[in-house]
């Protein structure tokens, strides 16, 4: 997704622009040197590779607040990892709160009261 997203955010928004930009855009993804960024410290190519980063580093939430950011083609791109990276962060938050019920119930023989 990270791959698919960078294309995007090489293409700038609200313009239209034909299949020439498009493979351009997929060739400097495959280049394996650092590309300067053309719009600035806070452009979507940097946001992803932030992103990567968190989830690289066990940070899906901080992720998931960067992907937030995202805009257009690139937030369209992001949009399925989004949902999904969303459901497992809910679940793993479900599992733990079981977990830690289940722990209590062991230990206290029944939940601690609130």
């Amino acid at each position: 997704v990270a791959q698919e997203a960078q294309k995007a955010a090489m293409i700038p928004e609200g313009r239209a622009y034909g299949a020439l930009v498009f493979l351009l855009a997929d060739f400097m993804s495959k280049l394996k040197i650092p590309t300067p960024s053309l719009w600035g410290e806070d452009s979507p190519g940097q946001t992803i590779n932030s992103a990567v980063r968190r989830c690289r580093q066990g940070d899906l939430e901080g992720a998931l607040k960067l992907v937030e950011t995202l805009a257009g083609l690139p937030e369209t791109v992001c949009r399925d990892w989004y949902k999904l990276a969303s459901a497992r962060i809910l679940i793993h938050q479900t599992v733990s709160t079981a977990l830690d019920e289940a722990s209590a119930i062991l230990k206290y023989g029944q939940l601690p009261a609130h």
